[in-house]
């Protein structure tokens, strides 16, 4: 959803399109506040500045200006004959991760909601309760004006293969095709029947394949053992059932952490052989210079919504604590080490070690 709302405005620049875009969810790494009134108004009159300044001179900068600031662009555009455009994308991250508080939504569609006049109002989200979505949408936003963007197609399933052939992530059989078809065609169709045309899926099939065998064919892909039917919640319980509790322990404080866990961190925290968590979780995840970082943020839902989430990490809070004060970077020590411990019951150093020299310090290392 969100690649291809990235892929549309990219078309809107190309057609010289006037638009505003905020998505409430940037990645897995940032902390910024992509919630509150202020920042998403700020953020949205920002870009109206840059890009369509000559609608908005002489405007009041308050947040709760937002919609004078939208009307006046839309105003400005309707004398050229253009529509101006307003994109919101993750609206279903506000739920998840501000404690099932939606009123950052409230707030910022009690401005965008009626659209004003020459306003196209683009929302992006995943499939969510009424609950989750803004109070009153259901006044204003018919079920009809939703629509829902379609799987892969064996075309785009193939493409991508393409691409990944060309990068070298794997190799195809000698051996002639069945059917006379081309050997690149039976390994997408065997993906298609894997991942039912869902993404998602065709990422972690792909990945968890590619990292144990060089050469796939058609039939290693029919053989492997989760078929999640195009569900990526029932392939998610699936794998759960599959992992060692070293591997679950792994993944609950991934999900728990506020950072990245550093390459080997989370195999000296708990202990862990090299590779093992690799072979067992490492599909689920993309590599960067900080660590591995998942590749999609449904992973972290699922865990965190898991019984014995809450509980474990709990348990598992001592061996953080002890891996940050020994063994983290230093900026993992830095940036988390007195909030563990605070956690864990000892609020002393969180609480009086924080000082003038601290901050010069932390400026000064770029923390």
């Amino acid at each position: 959803k969100s690649t291809y709302l990235s892929y549309l405005s990219s078309e809107f620049d190309r057609q010289s399109l006037p638009f505003i875009r905020h998505h409430y969810f940037l990645d897995l790494a940032d902390t910024s506040d992509r919630f509150s009134l202020q920042q998403v108004a700020n953020s949205l009159m920002a870009q109206m500045e840059a890009h369509h300044v000559e609608h908005v001179q002489g405007l009041g900068d308050d947040p709760k200006n937002l919609r004078d600031w939208i009307e006046a662009c839309a105003k400005g555009y309707a004398a050229d004959g253009r529509r101006f455009i307003v994109l919101i994308d993750g609206l279903d991250h506000v739920w998840r991760e501000n404690e099932h508080n939606k009123r950052p939504l409230d707030s910022l569609f009690q401005c965008l909601l009626p659209a004003p006049d020459n306003v196209t109002l683009l929302i992006g989200t995943q499939k969510v309760s009424d609950e989750q979505l803004p109070t009153y949408f259901a006044r204003f936003v018919r079920p009809s004006d939703w629509i829902e963007l379609p799987r892969m197609s064996l075309a785009a399933i193939k493409k991508w293969l393409l691409d990944q052939f060309s990068a070298k992530r794997f190799e195809l059989a000698d051996h002639a095709a069945k059917h006379g078809q081309d050997p690149i065609t039976e390994v997408a169709e065997a993906f298609e029947r894997l991942s039912g045309g869902h993404p998602l899926l065709l990422t972690y099939g792909f990945e968890a394949l590619a990292r144990e065998e060089r050469v796939l064919t058609a039939d290693l892909i029919d053989t492997f053992p989760i078929r999640p039917d195009g569900n990526i919640k029932m392939y998610y319980k699936t794998l759960w059932q599959r992992l060692t509790f070293q591997a679950k322990d792994a993944l609950h404080l991934i999900a728990d952490a506020g950072f990245v866990w550093p390459p080997l961190g989370l195999e000296t925290c708990l202990g862990i052989k090299v590779g093992e968590l690799g072979r067992e979780i490492g599909h689920l995840f993309y590599v960067t210079d900080a660590g591995q970082v998942p590749f999609h943020g449904s992973l972290l839902v699922f865990i965190q919504d898991d019984s014995d989430h809450v509980e474990r990490v709990g348990q598992l809070l001592p061996s953080v604590v002890e891996w940050l004060d020994s063994k983290a970077p230093n900026f993992h020590r830095w940036g988390w080490l007195w909030l563990y411990k605070a956690r864990a019951g000892s609020p002393n150093d969180l609480l009086t070690s924080p000082c003038r020299k601290w901050v010069i310090d932390s400026l000064s290392n770029a923390y």
